[in-house]
């Protein structure tokens, strides 16, 4: 249905020479068209109505009557005010793009989102970019935390550096704190004089270390936390000064930190780093963090070549303690982040973009849909006069306009999704993730969902807007054209999008399912031994109480003495699913050593009773028994995978043993054990040496203890015989075996859990491309389908007609996608520390359910051809 002849003409030549003239008389063409169906009379009086008003209103001013104002600026703003129009008299279209691309661009903000917090900002130190990390590396132990060891951090230290002005370090050091109402167990940490003023800190009240706080012998000093002040100490203004017991020793307090400090994270005490003399000529027991402050001028590069040379002369000196390590200079930022947390993140980023990859086809498939139905009106503007390139830029336009109206419903879902990230990790676990409590939404993420935004209007409607600009000007102008040359070119373009669309989303799918499976697999799987019906409890026996072996042997025998009757009862230097572990550089008599030297195991003291009470088998020989007591032979306890390691093809019974290169000791194997789970991320059926408690007493305790009724009156009672023994003494980290399970296998949980989310998201995704794609298909076809059903063609054969042209895409898609979901599965793996493994069943289900849904998506459309009316059709 055309318009008046006569006003149509008076409008041409009155807007002749307009900046959007051409895409006035587009619009004017396009609303009539609407309203003509409705009722044809009402919309040509509204037409003559619309050509007397334009013709009657002021001329538009030329470019040269403002030639202050830039011309191309005026013509965007009115080409997006007539997109905005456009899109109007479109909502069904427009609201399905807007609410697709939200989806996309807000994942991926959040996902943005997580790598500014955790990896580009952790720390919110001032001086951060000006700090570095010194580390002492090996090829199996890559983790720059708590790697120096106390001798070269001294001669480091003592070094006058070009480019590093000062050097300080930093190590764990939770403290018992008692005194109180309660004995508590405080996060802290150790630290040497200087690094509060290395991070920016300034004190609230006092002062921080001095170099005279670090000399063993001094006054015990602390400097607490604001936390750590309102909670203990109810925000007194003279808490400088008082004095507070750690580790059974009186500190006196000299400093608060400032409000919102918080290194190491979470820390509420820090004490001075004292090195005794054994201390400072340790170079075998790598515990300290090394932090450094680049010298004016100096850069990480600089640093690094001038202490890879120092290095290298502390090497010559001492090459038995030094010569399997490399000295590794990171920036703090780098070297301070979670090992794992970039794979990881990228993981996820590459996730994301996946996913708005595959919504972009969709939102392209939506443009190619709006680019079909508009053909009259583009023909009839190409008719008139108007450039092709005006043309794709107007297209363009509306893409952008509705990308930029998507970005507040994108961070909108970037918002809810961090919030609920957030609460996703457990309490005890934040401390080694820094970042984590500060990740929100902030301006930075913002700006760059509206960049991607902007970028994927450019993207995804780019194309269909070259398409949508080269209709057949003879078919479109014709009254009832339905099918053309441009249609039959723009259907398969679809057709193929759709296919990358589900080729895309089979990658996602299947990586969501091997990433759920691992996690079960670690979480509820085999542990190598039974955790059903444990509880378990720690503590640290401080140095000042517990002096020597004789009283930490005593305070064990003690405590599995005063244990309930109706429990079994161990102890172990370090629990299974602990945040904790221990190691020993093990050396084999008679082996000499190899190049590498000596391998570090996991060591473990524990009492008689330990294998039986968490039903660890013993595979070989025999266990320990009350026995094996300090004036025994030193007798020692191998799991299978250390066996295998240093004896594939003997027995290690009777076998000999040293702890560390530097021990006199000689340890005689006794037994094999089976293997333990002891943590998914490093220590998965780790080689690992077992010795009697009795024999090697610690200063860390760890009690498991099985038996029946509620796990939380079982605590009690074990509370109970602990402060019987001993009522200073803070118990921390109690709980179930189970839930300390679940705890150290929530990193892998939740990375399966937003695989998943990135999965389901993908198949919806696809689905609705699926739908979009045949629901046009039928629209574009519904004439030629009612012209086959009045020449006799079944309903079964226009529905086999359907569902077939959209199996056959998703049949098609998926061939294509098994072998990208191949190659997804070898990263995941790779990416995943080898946990994750290819499932075959599962590259079977996955194609099977996305052809499920696949086809359900082709069904609703299909349905919808077979009821075409065909003496309608006809009518029409």
């Amino acid at each position: 249905m055309l318009p008046p002849s006569l006003a149509e003409r008076l409008l041409t030549r009155r807007l002749k020479g307009d900046v959007w003239g051409e895409n006035t008389l587009g619009d004017l063409r396009e609303e009539f068209a609407a309203m003509a169906q409705r009722n044809e009379g009402a919309a040509r009086r509204w037409y003559w109505r619309e050509t007397i008003r334009l013709l009657i209103q002021p001329a538009a001013p030329s470019p040269d009557d403002h030639p202050r104002k830039d011309p191309l600026m005026r013509t965007l703003l009115s080409e997006a005010r007539l997109a905005a129009r456009a899109l109007r008299r479109q909502p069904t279209t427009s609201i399905a793009i807007i609410l697709t691309l939200a989806v996309a661009l807000g994942v991926n903000a959040a996902t943005f989102g997580m790598i500014d917090a955790l990896l580009l900002r952790p720390f919110t130190i001032p001086t951060v970019d000006r700090l570095v990390v010194l580390s002492e590396l090996t090829a199996d132990m890559p983790f720059p935390q708590e790697s120096v060891a106390p001798g070269n951090y001294i001669d480091l230290k003592q070094h006058d550096s070009r480019t590093l002005s000062r050097l300080s370090t930093v190590s764990w050091g939770d403290v018992n704190m008692s005194g109180g109402d309660q004995p508590e167990r405080l996060q802290g940490s150790q630290v040497g004089a200087g690094l509060f003023e290395m991070l920016g800190a300034v004190p609230a009240d006092g002062r921080f270390f001095q170099v005279d706080d670090e000399i063993d012998g001094s006054p015990r000093t602390v400097v607490i936390s604001e936390r750590l002040w309102q909670r203990r100490f109810g925000a007194r203004p003279n808490v400088v000064g008082a004095t507070i017991l750690l580790e059974g020793e009186p500190h006196t307090v000299i400093g608060r930190a400032p409000a919102g400090f918080d290194f190491p994270n979470g820390s509420d005490v820090w004490t001075p780093l004292w090195l005794t003399a054994e201390d400072r000529a340790n170079r075998t027991s790598r515990y300290l963090t090394v932090v450094g402050e680049l010298a004016p001028g100096a850069t990480v590069d600089d640093a690094r070549a001038e202490m890879t040379t120092v290095y290298a002369r502390l090497k010559d000196e001492h090459q038995v303690a030094n010569r399997d390590y490399s000295l590794v200079v990171d920036s703090f930022s780098g070297a301070m982040v979670d090992f794992g947390m970039p794979r990881v993140l990228g993981l996820w980023q590459a996730a994301a973009l996946l996913l708005l990859l595959i919504a972009g086809t969709n939102v392209a498939n939506l443009f190619l849909a709006r680019g079909a139905e508009r053909q009259r009106e583009i023909a009839v503007r190409l008719a008139i006069g108007a450039s092709r390139w005006r043309l794709v830029r107007q297209l363009l336009i509306e893409s952008t306009v509705l990308s930029l109206v998507a970005v507040p419903a994108a961070l909108a879902v970037a918002s809810l999704s961090i919030q609920l990230i957030r609460g996703m990790m457990p309490a005890e676990l934040l401390r080694f993730l820094p970042g984590w409590s500060t990740m929100s939404l902030n301006p930075r993420v913002a700006l760059v969902t509206a960049g991607i935004a902007l970028v994927s209007a450019v993207l995804f409607g780019l194309l269909p807007a070259l398409r949508a600009s080269r209709p057949s000007l003879t078919t479109s102008l014709k009254d009832g054209g339905r099918s053309n040359t441009s249609s039959v070119g723009r259907s398969r373009l679809r057709r193929g999008l759709v296919v990358a669309e589900i080729a895309l989303a089979l990658p996602l799918l299947l990586s969501a399912g091997l990433a759920a499976i691992a996690g079960h697999r670690m979480a509820s799987g085999p542990q190598g031994y039974d955790p059903e019906g444990l509880v378990r409890l720690r503590m640290t026996l401080p140095e000042a109480t517990y002096p020597d072996a004789d009283a930490r042997r005593r305070f064990t025998t003690d405590l599995l003495t005063a244990a309930p009757a109706a429990q079994q009862v161990a102890t172990t230097t370090v629990a299974p699913s602990s945040a904790n572990n221990s190691q020993r550089r093990v050396v084999v008599e008679g082996r000499p050593e190899q190049s590498a030297g000596p391998r570090s195991v996991n060591y473990r003291a524990v009492s008689s009773e330990f294998h039986e009470v968490l039903r660890i088998p013993i595979v070989d020989g025999r266990g320990f028994t009350t026995a094996d007591r300090d004036d025994s032979q030193r007798v020692a306890i191998v799991s299978r995978s250390l066996a295998d390691l240093y004896w594939p093809e003997e027995s290690p019974l009777g076998r000999r043993v040293k702890l560390s290169p530097t021990a006199e000791e000689w340890i005689t194997i006794v037994g094999i054990s089976g293997n333990v789970l002891d943590d998914w991320f490093t220590s998965r059926n780790a080689p690992t040496i077992y010795v009697p408690t009795n024999q090697w007493p610690s200063n860390i305790v760890n009690v498991i203890a099985r038996g029946p009724g509620d796990p939380a009156s079982r605590i009690t009672d074990l509370r109970t015989a602990v402060s019987q023994v001993d009522p200073t003494l803070p118990v921390f980290d109690t709980g179930t075996m189970q839930a300390a399970i679940r705890t150290r296998t929530t990193g892998l949980r939740f990375i399966s859990q937003l695989m998943a989310a990135f999965g389901v998201l993908a198949l919806i995704l696809a689905s609705a491309g699926i739908y979009g794609v045949m629901a046009h298909y039928v629209a574009q076809r519904r004439h030629e389908i009612g012209v086959r059903m009045a020449l006799g063609a079944t309903t079964r054969g226009v529905l086999r007609m359907t569902m077939g042209q959209g199996l056959r895409m998703s049949l098609l898609g998926i061939v294509l996608g098994t072998a990208l979901a191949v190659a997804a599965a070898r990263l995941l793996e790779s990416i995943l520390f080898g946990v994750i493994a290819i499932v075959p069943v599962l590259f079977v289900a996955g194609p099977m359910v996305l052809m499920l849904v696949a086809a359900l998506a082709t069904l609703i459309p299909a349905q919808s051809a077979i009821r075409v009316d065909p003496a309608t059709v006809l009518r029409e």
